[in-house]
């Protein structure tokens, strides 16, 4: 049966075929067997058609695999799609130990390497991709807006059923499949009406994200706070993933407490895909940034576009804090986009949907109206006063707190009314924490050294490998290890064919 683009993205004409129990083209039905039964058997089934899955995906079937791609949501694409776009990385282990210093070396080799691999697949497909920061990777779209990036992987998930895979759209893997020695054997899903799928494979790829929407496991492996840290991510990374392999035997990552992000506009009304660059407050870094104690608690001009609030963040009375800004830093920095461009008036925006924003014309009025929040109103008088004053003496190394430029030219003074402040939430879009593999993308047993047999995991799923710094792109290292996980599972595939 021919799956048109319309139908295989509504999921309507794949309903048909898996009620059917037929199968689409580069997949065979497997053997009856007296105790049960598989709707498909396949040589590589990958969970999720993120940028990272979508690269397991087309690599595998570039390969000669046949392929099956479940994926959870309603869109191609994953969280990458309401990111800036960058699948990039270190163009050589000089710059990655520089730029990631938590990582282990062998780890930090495998993203050099098949950086570029994972590049070459995407040319090689035809799509719609620019080039990536510093000349190594690439950028999702023909331009930087999330239709030109939907667009992007929408086009990729035609090429894939065209080319013979099955893509399953709104259908969840939720258990993997062993025997009786523990290796790999399939995985079964679940569609959006309940229908369960049992799928034969030889090779499973896990590439359907973190436990950003988890609350349980954020608790569990972010502290006592975690549940409160707003989900910035597709939903469905639920830690599924992390989930399926643990059952199965499979060890934990290092870095579980650890997190990228954002800090993202407190109480608002939103959801996934409509508030995920408009609620995220990329100007505070060169702004105040304050606790419920009215104190400042990081250096803001830390880290990538308030990612390191984040971190810090988590750790504050009720994970709560408060963005306080002019009129200035608002008319210059206020609608900056995740890729450095002009976007939507973000606090206009947080306003609309009922997130807390104040104004004022003087900082003892604002600090007033934070007090109403909680906010420690002659705390937040001080600390903005002490901050200015530091500015004016060149002293800010010497605040509480010390207070540098980071990547922004300079730091600059909150003096031009009217003053704004925004309250802020911790925003999780990428766990450096998950399921343990090693530097082939292969799963690790209890012991952390043996592999199971035929799983595979890549980052977001999969931990440890970007551990707790921030380096350009969560992407970049999602689809170089896709493109490395792919092809030892071709290897290991066509290893049990000989």
């Amino acid at each position: 049966m021919d799956l048109n683009r319309r139908d295989f993205l509504k999921g309507a004409a794949v309903a048909s075929v898996v009620a059917a129990g037929s199968l689409a083209v580069g997949c065979t039905p497997a053997e009856e067997e007296p105790a049960e039964k598989w709707e498909y058997d396949v040589d590589v089934a990958v969970a999720g058609f993120g940028a990272g899955g979508a690269m397991a995906a087309l690599t595998a079937q570039k390969g000669g695999a046949s392929v099956v791609c479940v994926e959870a949501y309603h869109q191609v694409g994953g969280t990458a799609m309401d990111s800036a776009g960058g699948a990039t990385g270190p163009g050589s282990m000089e710059v990655a130990q520089a730029n990631m210093p938590y990582s282990k070396p062998e780890f930090l080799q495998t993203f050099v390497d098949c950086i570029g691999e994972a590049t070459n697949v995407m040319e090689e497909y035809d799509a719609f991709i620019r080039p990536g920061a510093g000349g190594v990777g690439f950028t999702i779209g023909a331009e930087s807006t999330h239709k030109a990036r939907v667009e992007c992987y929408e086009d990729l998930a035609e090429k894939f059923v065209d080319g013979g895979g099955v893509l399953l759209m709104e259908t969840k893997a939720f258990k993997l499949l062993t025997n009786e020695d523990g290796s790999i054997v399939g995985l079964m899903a679940r569609k959006s009406d309940g229908t369960e799928i049992k799928i034969k494979a030889k090779a499973v790829i896990l590439a359907c994200g973190g436990f950003q929407n988890n609350p349980e496991l954020k608790t569990k492996f972010f502290g006592p706070m975690g549940d409160q840290v707003f989900c910035r991510a597709v939903p469905t990374n639920d830690g599924t993933g992390l989930l399926m392999a643990k059952e199965v035997g499979a060890a934990l990552s290092t870095g579980l407490g650890t997190f990228y992000g954002h800090s993202m506009a407190a109480n608002a009304d939103v959801e996934f895909m409509d508030f995920y660059e408009i609620g995220s407050q990329y100007h505070d870094n060169r702004c105040i940034v304050v606790n419920l104690d009215g104190k400042r608690y990081y250096d803001e001009g830390a880290g990538v576009a308030g990612d390191m609030n984040n971190l810090e963040l988590i750790n504050q009375r009720y994970a709560r804090g408060c963005v306080i800004f002019d009129q200035n830093i608002y008319d210059e920095w206020g609608s900056i986009s995740a890729g450095g461009d002009k976007g939507a008036d973000r606090t206009a925006e947080v306003i609309e949907r009922g997130g807390r924003v104040a104004k004022a014309d003087t900082i003892e009025e604002l600090a007033e109206k934070m007090s109403a929040w909680g906010y420690h109103k002659a705390n937040t008088i001080k600390t903005v006063k002490e901050y200015n004053e530091a500015i004016d003496n060149g002293t800010t190394a010497d605040l509480e707190v010390p207070r540098t430029t980071g990547l922004i030219a300079s730091i600059i003074k909150i003096v031009e009314p009217p003053f704004y402040a925004t309250e802020v939430v911790c925003g999780v879009s990428c766990c450096y924490g998950g399921v343990a593999i090693n530097p082939n993308g292969e799963v690790l047993k209890e012991d952390g050294v043996k592999p199971i047999p035929g799983l595979y995991a890549i980052p977001g799923t999969a931990g440890g490998i970007t551990s707790a710094h921030y380096y350009r792109s969560s992407i970049g290292a999602a689809v170089a290890y896709a493109w490395k996980a792919a092809t030892c599972a071709l290897d290991y595939v066509s290893a049990g064919q000989e």
